[in-house]
């Protein structure tokens, strides 16, 4: 998606809030009609950068935006470093609905707890020509200043349950997280109410509580269980929060949706109040089901990049693929084990495992995070997959060196998400690269005793970010799934070149899901259900949690996969 540039630049003497200047320098894209009011041209707009002082008043950091526009759109308020560069991190986001009509929004500059250290602010209006805006106020107050109706919008207030979905009886567990950083500065007795309300719109469980705020910029949480006599029947349900202040009736108000199950629903797994990301899952010599997954708190909205989060797999068992244990984590690392954070070749994160069983060990290749989020691919070993040993001539597998992929180990170089496939005495790796040409690709190398690998070559090329491979065989023939925007299916009669994309669907998860919204799937993984049947384990992108769905693949007369089937019967 294009998007549209204009940035302001504010003329004003320090301190001196009440009243803001607006000068517009303009460069093609971007005409001007009369004060206040632009539109958009063919050419891609922008307009110049302005400076904003760094000495801006602590206590106002809140941005007010007034504007109107011809259509509705998605804006971008985004600010800058002193080195001119935009940050990913410093953007918000806010939507305008009404057509030709002033809509007032307040933005908070501190947001990520840097303003004091940025000089430019930009704010982007839309992505196509014909667009016509008009700013109608520009002003930075206090947070006490900001209108009361627009408070609810700044106040990170959220209720939601532990998983998407239960079974039948088993007890509700929320959490509720409420970030006093933008709450009016008086800190009065507050009254929390939680609903569980039914499909029909009745309130079938609740709990009230009294709480305070004491500390600004803590999140305040609050946890619970509903349901504490097992009688919610499958069905879809929402978890209703409301935070009332009992000394000026300001209201906050959060929903989330979850479900009951019921036995002929899909195979699926979740983690309690955490996130599951890319994931491998393997039966062991006793007929146990093991999933491990990239994992983190979800209350800091699924990244990567927030301390604790993605730096240990979950584990999770089950016998039946319906009922899961939760064990602890594995392979966790900390900054203790890195104290200098120098670089080394996981010493920031660790993403995507895949374990395979090789002549009674378990091995789980799996993606190294450095400080520079250079990737490359490490090795654990097991004899339960329970208790784990990093192999200690890590990384075996990066692409230093290479011809023709795109990688350093002293800044951001894709080597991620490797999958294990075994074909006669040879294990081949699959993994997510970048082209020095720009080109999505997925590498393989191969090696006969797991830990010696050839050097990488190149698999297959398709759209950019193809990630997350899996490959798996059927009658002859080699399937691959790749994920992200380059997601696609594709089939080989060879395991190590040779691929090209087919016109196969994806595991319907959308379709299979009878409770609460979801995403595509992605980040699918393959394993054996018995000699002749394969599962496909894939994963759905959710705000509050994600869910993986367990199908076995469906083939023809021939072995070519023909779709899914979800629960299935288990041999």
């Amino acid at each position: 998606m294009r998007v549209i540039h204009f940035i302001l630049i504010f003329s004003f003497a320090v301190n001196a809030f009440a009243s803001v200047d607006v000068k517009w320098q303009h460069t093609n894209g971007i005409e001007s009609k009369v004060k206040g009011f632009y539109s958009t041209t063919k050419d891609d707009p922008w307009l110049q950068s302005g400076i904003i002082s760094a000495q801006l008043s602590p206590k106002k950091k809140y941005l007010l935006v007034e504007m109107a526009t011809s259509k509705p759109i998605t804006v971008e308020l985004r600010w800058m470093n002193s080195e001119n560069l935009f940050d990913s991190n410093c953007t918000v986001s806010f939507k305008i609905n009404q057509i030709n009509k002033p809509v007032l929004k307040a933005i908070d500059l501190d947001k990520f707890g840097t303003f004091n250290t940025l000089t430019n602010l930009r704010l982007d209006p839309g992505n196509n020509a014909g667009l016509k805006f008009e700013i109608h106020k520009l002003k930075f107050v206090s947070v006490d200043e900001v209108p009361v109706n627009l408070l609810s919008e700044m106040i990170e207030f959220r209720g939601y349950t532990s998983k998407l979905h239960y079974l039948p009886g088993e007890l509700i567990e929320y959490r509720v997280s409420l970030l006093s950083k933008n709450y009016p500065t008086h800190r009065s007795a507050k009254l929390l109410t939680v609903n569980v309300i039914d499909e029909k719109g009745k309130t079938v469980a609740s709990h009230f509580q009294q709480y305070g705020l004491q500390e600004i910029y803590k999140v305040k949480e609050i946890y619970g269980v509903l349901n504490k006599d097992g009688k919610l029947k499958s069905g879809k349900y929402r978890l209703e929060t409301i935070s009332k202040d009992l000394q000026t009736g300001f209201k906050l108000k959060a929903s989330h949706d979850f479900g009951v199950i019921s036995d002929s629903d899909p195979y699926i797994y979740e983690t309690p109040f955490k996130f599951v990301k890319d994931f491998t899952i393997i039966k062991d010599q006793k007929d146990t089901w093991h999933i491990f997954s990239i994992t983190g708190d979800y209350i800091q909205g699924h990244d990567w990049m927030p301390d604790g989060n993605e730096r240990t797999f979950s584990h999770g068992t089950s016998k039946d693929l319906r009922n899961w244990e939760y064990h602890k984590p594995v392979l966790s690392i900390s900054d203790n084990d890195y104290p200098d954070g120098n670089g080394k070749y996981e010493d920031r994160n660790i993403w995507a495992p895949h374990v395979v069983f090789e002549d009674g060990i378990y091995y789980m290749y799996y993606t190294s995070i450095n400080t520079h989020v250079s990737q490359s691919i490490s090795l654990a070993t097991s004899k339960d997959l329970f208790n784990w040993t990093k192999y200690d001539k890590n990384p075996v597998v990066t692409l230093e060196g290479s011809s023709w992929a795109y990688w350093k180990r002293d800044g951001w170089a894709d080597a991620r998400d490797p999958a294990l496939f075994k074909d006669g005495d040879t294990y081949y790796m699959y993994f997510t690269v970048y082209a020095k040409n720009g080109d999505g690709t997925i590498a393989v190398c191969s090696s006969k005793d797991m830990k010696n690998w050839t050097t990488p070559t190149i698999a297959a090329v398709g759209k950019p970010a193809m990630e997350s491979p899996q490959v798996w065989k059927q009658d002859g023939n080699y399937y691959m799934t790749t994920s992200s925007t380059g997601a696609g299916v594709w089939k080989s009669n060879r395991p190590d070149k040779g691929w090209f994309e087919i016109d196969f669907p994806r595991p319907p998860v959308q379709t299979m899901e009878k409770y609460v919204p979801t995403s595509v799937s992605y980040a699918e993984e393959v394993a054996p259900l018995n000699n002749d049947e394969k599962i496909i384990a894939s994963i759905t992108w959710r705000h509050w949690g994600n869910t993986i769905y367990i199908s076995k693949i469906l083939t023809d007369k021939n072995g070519e996969p023909t779709g899914y089937e979800s629960p299935f019967e288990l041999k």
